[in-house]
Parts: structure tokens; sequence; C-alpha cells
């Protein structure tokens, strides 16, 4: 885990292709910066994991969505 020294807290943040690569990372770093997560992807058991992780490192937990924002039936 990367030390960051950003402070989130009372801010929501969305996070698309959030279970994997900088994505993930993006969201573990926003977790332990207190924010309030939306977390998007379309892999629900790497979204999964990702929800798990952010939940260790914060106080409250994410929600998640398994969606492709590509497709524009996934996000109607």
């Amino acid at each position: 885990m990367i030390d960051c020294s950003w402070d989130f807290r009372g801010k929501s943040c969305v996070v698309t292709g959030a279970a994997n690569g900088i994505g993930r990372a993006v969201s573990e770093l926003l977790a332990a910066a207190g924010a309030e997560l939306m977390l998007v992807d379309r892999d629900e058991k790497n979204l999964a994991s990702t929800v798990i992780s952010c939940s260790k490192s914060s106080s409250s937990n994410p929600l998640s969505i398994v969606a492709d924002v590509s497709k524009k039936n996934d996000i109607e």
C-alpha cells in the first residue's frame, strides 16, 4: 500500500474499471483516504475482491455495481 496524505473524508467518488490495475489501485488509495466509494466494473469476481480490499482500509463499505460502462443498457 502506498502512503498517501490525501484527505477525502466526506467526499464521494466513482471509480470505473475498479476490479483490476489502475482502477483497483485508485480505489484502494481513495478508500484509505476516507472517501465514500462507488466501484464499477464488468468483472464481478475481481470487483468483489476490490470491495473487500477497500473495506479493510476504510470505515465504510463501498457500493459496487457490475456494469460495462461502454454499453448503454448497462448504464441506464
